[in-house]
């Protein structure tokens, strides 16, 4: 098993270690935090905790975690290793004999572990780790700051809503191969500081143009989306919703007394009005 998997399965059989628990949570709340809830990955991780013995559900866990990504999420990773270290703690030492009940009415079994980074499964796990590995990822210089990487994380997920709102499904960590694709870069925190409004123009034009899904079939969910979104930009500006209102007027050329008084066409066109003033209230910060 590679890294993640590793982890959240030993933490299964650790389940009454409040610091396994703990870091379990951490993990499992970041997964679910970049797939979203109920997708893929959480499914198959739920299957693990409802049956952590079974091959199969193990299987699928390894499977979904690779189609979504994770391995190349350096805040996953680390979370995955901490947690790794915690089960290795309480596991039991190299060469030891450990007795398992395979179900409720069979014979012990005895099981001789040697080895390290062994998975051992037969009604219980047992996981024997002697050289442990982390993996970390040191910043550059160059590379963006948190906040920024916040920011395109966000917008990753944007861009995979509008495909679920288009009955694609969950699509982030598509979303995220394609913006590593898209910037030549093998993980997102390794994008360049100076290609980052670069990446701001790349986000407007994909959301653009994905936004076309939405017109005609699901018109109500992109009114909905654009609405969302400028008073998302608005607030982060500490903008009031009077303040909004004049912007739009002035714009607009006409009264808007609300957003939600405005059309598709309209939205559209106060949302990138929106996001201009946000773009240029981050360079006017001191650095």
């Amino acid at each position: 098993m590679e890294l993640i998997s590793t982890a959240i399965m030993g933490a299964l059989a650790k389940p009454i270690a409040s610091d396994v628990a703990t870091g379990y949570k951490h993990l499992k709340g970041l997964i679910v935090e970049k797939c979203g809830r109920g997708s893929h990955i959480d499914k198959a991780i739920e299957g693990c905790e409802e049956k952590p013995e079974s091959p199969g559900r193990q299987a699928t866990l390894q499977e979904e975690v690779k189609e979504a990504s994770l391995l190349d999420d350096a805040d996953i990773l680390a979370a995955a290793q901490s947690l790794l270290d915690c089960v290795a703690a309480l596991a039991p030492a190299d060469n030891c004999v450990v007795k398992q009940k395979a179900g409720n009415d069979a014979t012990q079994i005895n099981q001789k572990i040697t080895g390290n980074d062994n998975v051992q499964v037969a009604g219980d796990m047992v996981i024997t780790q002697k050289h442990t590995t982390k993996t970390t990822v040191v910043p550059r210089p160059t590379d963006i700051s948190e906040e920024q990487l916040f920011d395109i994380k966000q917008r990753i997920s944007e861009l995979a809503k509008i495909d679920e709102e288009a009955g694609e499904g969950n699509t982030y960590g598509k979303r995220t191969n394609q913006f590593k694709k898209a910037f030549k870069i093998d993980s997102v925190a390794r994008l360049d500081a100076s290609r980052f409004d670069e990446t701001m123009k790349w986000f407007r034009e994909s959301e653009g143009r994905d936004r076309r899904k939405l017109y005609g079939k699901n018109s109500d969910a992109l009114v909905k989306r654009l609405r969302k979104a400028i008073q998302g930009k608005r607030a982060r500006m500490d903008m009031t919703r009077d303040e909004l209102h004049v912007l739009a007027e002035q714009n607009l050329g006409k009264p808007v007394p609300s957003i939600t008084k405005l059309g598709v066409q309209d939205l559209t066109k106060l949302d990138r009005i929106v996001q201009n003033r946000l773009n240029q209230s981050k360079k006017l910060i001191p650095c």
